[in-house]
């Protein structure tokens, strides 16, 4: 089950940990930024669940184009994968905001884990030569989502 992240009831160091693995394991500090900055901003939105009081994986989405939404951050901690929390927290996070899509960018690592999760995948140019980067999409993409990678 998911619930919506709190900074009072959940342990924030447990939140950045998974959230620097979602991000590629940053330089110190820039986890709590993006506590700070990206989840403070309206639409963005993040959630936790939990086993044994310790939180297991979190997932960060954009619904500022509900009812499409932008995954942002999706991570399980290393103990609990292969577990289907991840694919969990995808379709938990959709049917709790009646999302009808989800549209997100990923590197060859985990594309085939978001293809098991039922998405799409389409290769996409990286902002770095000779990294390939895919467009994962679950449902629908409104118009909007198409033309921004149709530039």
């Amino acid at each position: 089950m998911i619930e919506r992240y709190d900074r009072i009831r959940h342990n924030t160091e447990e939140v950045k940990s998974l959230l620097a693995m979602a991000i590629g394991y940053p330089k110190p500090g820039k986890t709590g930024k993006l506590l700070d900055t990206v989840y403070d901003i309206t639409g963005n939105l993040l959630f936790v669940t939990m086993l044994d009081n310790k939180i297991t994986g979190i997932i960060g989405i954009d619904t500022s184009k509900s009812p499409h939404g932008w995954l942002i951050h999706l991570a399980v901690h290393p103990e609990n994968r292969r577990h289907s929390i991840g694919r969990s927290l995808i379709n938990d996070v959709m049917d709790l905001l009646s999302l009808t899509g989800v549209t997100l960018e990923t590197g060859r690592d985990a594309v085939g884990f978001y293809f098991a999760c039922g998405f799409t995948a389409a290769e996409i140019p990286g902002a770095l030569p000779g990294r390939q980067r895919y467009r994962c999409t679950k449902g629908q993409p409104p118009k909007s989502v198409l033309e921004y990678y149709n530039k």
